[in-house]
């Protein structure tokens, strides 16, 4: 089989689809697939934070309007294809994966310090209020980059904790790491 990823027919959720069959017809029965990925509507998202087309709040429009602007400010088409919880749960099942599980990758799925299971409010609330206010423990580089960040977080993880809302963190997690079963 070529493992050959490019694929010219169609836009980029074709593509996604069929590297993802791929990986599926490949795998073996009761195999696992990891994706290390990050959200659509991604905490930093909400902030104005860029994509890979570097353009800020593209993520949330809609397709077709991120793909106007991204023509008119970026100079190309809008190929980014990033989903929600939702979207990315939709897509595996449509392959035919089961047992799909998300976590949230903190600080960001590229270099996780935890993995928080999203579908356990327990662990959510546990961690928000336990484990996020470490943060003010780590070095001065990492309290610079994320200062902004994190002063609109401890905000809503106190908004969060008061009105019982941790369950929302999964929908504005900044990433997500997948695990999927054939």
């Amino acid at each position: 089989m070529d493992w050959n990823l490019v694929y010219t027919h169609g836009g980029p959720q074709d593509a996604q689809m069929e590297a993802l069959r791929r990986v599926y017809y490949h795998l073996k029965n009761d195999g696992y697939l990891y994706i290390g990925i990050e959200n659509r509507f991604g905490f930093q998202y909400l902030l104005g934070g860029k994509d890979h087309n570097g353009l800020p709040f593209v993520s949330l429009l809609p397709r077709f309007m991120a793909n106007l602007l991204s023509k008119r400010f970026a100079g190309e088409p809008y190929t980014t294809y990033q989903y929600s919880i939702y979207g990315y749960k939709k897509a595996l099942q449509e392959v035919g994966f089961s047992e799909i599980k998300f976590y949230a990758p903190l600080p960001q799925y590229r270099t996780p310090l935890f993995y928080i299971p999203l579908d356990n409010v327990n662990v959510l609330n546990y961690f928000f209020k336990n484990i996020f206010p470490l943060f003010n423990m780590v070095s001065p580089e990492v309290k610079r980059h994320y200062a902004f960040q994190y002063k609109v977080a401890k905000i809503g993880v106190k908004i969060a904790l008061i009105f019982k809302l941790t369950w929302l963190a999964k929908f504005i997690a900044p990433g997500f790491s997948i695990i999927a079963k054939k």
